[in-house]
Formats: C-alpha cells, structure tokens, sequence
C-alpha cells in the first residue's frame, strides 16, 4: 500500500488506526477468501476453537458485532458444514460447535492470518511490537473503561458477508 498524500489536520491517531484497520482487513479478505470465510467468520471458528460451544449472543460479544450480524455469520458457516448447530435441552438457545472440517479450515486460516500479523509488524522491533500492543490496549481502555455507553458503529463489512453467505 502507498503512503497516503492526504494526512487529516484533526483527529490524527483515529486516522492513522483506521487506515491500519483497513489495510488488515483487506489482506485478511484477500488471504481467507479461497477458504470460504470472511475475517468475521474466522474470528467466530476462533471464539468456538476457545469457549468450545456458545450461543449466537455470546459469539456476537466475543467477535463485537451485533446478535442480528451474527446470525448471517452463523448461517454461512454453518452451510459451509464448518460448525453445527443443536439446542440445548433446558432452554430456547441454540449452541454452536466447530465439526472437524471447520477446525481443519480453521487450523488453515490460523496460519494465514498469523502471517498477515507478522507482515503488519515486520518493520517494527521485538520492543516496538510490546509497545504498540500497550499503546493500543490503553487506547481501548480510554473508551470502555470510563463506564460511558457509546453507540457500536456500523459493521459494513457484516452486510457484505451476509450477502455472500
């Protein structure tokens, strides 16, 4: 990606964050893409690879997207036979669990996207990279730790994932 000539008077970080969030995610799509996952899609398998089986509301709070956005992430891989779905006996939730094909396809993305970490933090230092992670977790910090309630933003890129689904 070529540097940008245009650089924002104001609200410089945000800027700077959201380019860096844009080129991510354009080489995740680009790397995950023959898989038949989106960034999102992977980022449920992994939440599924940690809690071993969640409902649709708690993969929404572990992926930051909202439960109706989940349900067409959900749907995709499901079709995809990458996670199966059941309910449980107690209750109207319905759990979702990783099938052996989609911790394959999992365990493949999960070198995929390994790389596309290291590419965005090759041209930093061992301390660099500590530094950046600091940085950007007091960043998060400023907002979610203050107790105010923001509204989440706009998740566009569900939208797309939907309609590929």
């Amino acid at each position: 990606m070529k540097k940008s000539e245009y650089q924002p008077r104001v609200a410089y970080s945000s800027w700077l964050v959201k380019r860096a969030e844009r080129a991510v995610g354009a080489a995740l799509y680009d790397v995950l893409r023959d898989l038949g996952i989106t960034p999102s899609q992977y980022g449920v398998l992994q939440a599924l690879v940690r809690l071993e089986r969640a409902s649709s509301a708690e993969l929404a709070r572990a992926v930051f997207v909202t439960p109706q956005a989940m349900t067409g992430l959900i749907a995709g891989l499901e079709r995809q036979r990458y996670i199966k779905r059941k309910p449980l006996k107690s209750s109207r939730v319905i759990e979702a669990t990783l099938t052996p094909l989609g911790r394959r396809v999992f365990d493949e993305a999960t070198e995929r996207v390994g790389r596309i970490d290291a590419q965005l933090v090759s041209n930093l230092s061992g301390d660099e990279v500590l530094a950046l992670h600091s940085a950007l977790e007091r960043c998060v910090d400023a907002f979610e730790s203050d107790g105010e309630s923001r509204p989440e933003a706009p998740d566009d890129l569900v939208e797309e994932q939907t309609a590929r689904a």
